[in-house]
């Protein structure tokens, strides 16, 4: 993720250009209607242009680079400038055959850092960690949709988990399916085959009306016009119930302007969807109080 603006483009003019960053370059485009931002990539450079009332406040946003690897040298390479060292243009490349280590930087264990990414909804960490699961299984994972593809067939082996369609691992996709009836079958299986363990990776959610005590650890998923909220209910009485809430406003999707950050109505909507949620889930824990 590159977060051009900041410091760099305070101050100046609507459409007036920040300086770049390597293979990146961010221009604030003018006021008024048309997408939040804009991406092309034209001669390995990676051109955007972001609305100027996406960047009100500290006056930067972060934006899904689609060259990392190569955001990455070139970030590294003026961290390096600055200390008085001179390397070459980055370029993307295989790594070489042999080498001498001199640093090296290890990774959260895989638990704390699939919380973390379960609390801000990393969908790059749910992609790489995703792959990496199909291969250390030896499966494909020479690509998203042929690691999704063979994920989705251990899911199909799931028992009470049929029903789901992977295009990728962070389902940020229009391309993937799954029901209500296959995420509860999912998450009662996980907790069967391993008590506990998927619970301690969720965030409790306040249930606001809830009466009698229990708990409930979720994830939650918003899109415009677009609500899901899956976890688990810890119930006063000791049971724990898997659930899962799915809304959606079809027509309201069909119709609003893609480009639109916050479409008309949205927020109205999900504060709904959120209302709706807290109902059932209050409803749920009274129900299994005892």
């Amino acid at each position: 993720m590159g977060r051009p603006g900041g410091g760099e483009d305070r101050g100046r003019g609507a459409g007036a250009a920040p300086q770049p960053a390597g293979g990146l370059r961010a221009r604030r485009g003018r006021s008024g209607g048309g997408p939040v931002f804009t991406h092309q990539l034209r001669g390995g450079v990676e051109y955007w242009r972001i609305a100027a009332a996406a960047l009100r406040g500290r006056g930067g946003r972060w934006l899904p680079v689609r060259r990392p690897a190569v955001y990455a040298a070139e970030v590294f390479a003026r961290l390096a400038g600055a200390a008085g060292i001179a390397l070459p243009p980055a370029e993307a490349g295989p790594a070489p055959g042999a080498g001498r280590e001199i640093a090296r930087i290890e990774s959260a264990p895989l638990g704390p850092m699939l919380r973390q990414m379960l609390r801000h909804s990393t969908n790059l960490t749910a992609e790489v960690v995703g792959l990496a699961a199909s291969r250390a299984r030896g499966l494909p994972a020479d690509g998203l949709a042929p690691s999704a593809a063979a994920m989705g067939e251990w899911l199909r082996g799931i028992p009470g988990a049929g029903g789901m369609s992977l295009a990728n691992h962070s389902g940020l996709s229009g391309d993937s399916r799954a029901t209500p009836r296959a995420l509860v079958g999912l998450l009662a299986a996980e907790e069967r085959r391993a008590p506990g363990r998927l619970r301690a990776l969720l965030h409790p959610v306040e249930v606001p009306g809830a009466a009698g005590g229990g708990r409930v650890l979720a994830k939650s998923g918003t899109l415009a016009f677009v609500r899901g909220l899956a976890g688990y209910l810890e119930a006063p009485g000791g049971r724990i119930l898997a659930f899962a809430i799915l809304a959606e406003d079809d027509a309201a999707r069909r119709s609003y302007d893609p480009r639109a950050e916050h479409p008309r109505g949205s927020r109205a909507w999900i504060g709904r969807a959120r209302r709706q949620e807290s109902a059932l889930l209050a409803a749920w824990l009274a129900r299994h109080a005892g």
